[in-house]
């Protein structure tokens, strides 16, 4: 019986397509990742620390206050 499923085509294409999707996606994730490893590894611009002390920022981790409109 296993080898009656085997043999169809049907299901080799589908095995095929299956193993011919997963290969893609590791292959795309690995790149994925050796881009963000290199721009991480990219060197920063630095602020003067005066300006990084005169950005509120949120107590809570979301990062420095927006600007305010002027209206408000």
């Amino acid at each position: 019986m296993f080898r009656d499923i085997l043999s169809s085509k049907l299901v080799i294409a589908g095995l095929t397509c299956c193993v011919l999707l997963i290969t893609g996606i590791l292959l795309y994730r690995r790149h994925v990742v050796d881009a963000i490893r290199k721009t991480a590894a990219a060197p920063k611009a630095t602020v003067p620390e005066k300006a990084i002390a005169d950005i509120p920022v949120s107590p809570y981790g979301f990062g420095p206050y927006p600007e305010l409109p002027d209206e408000m």
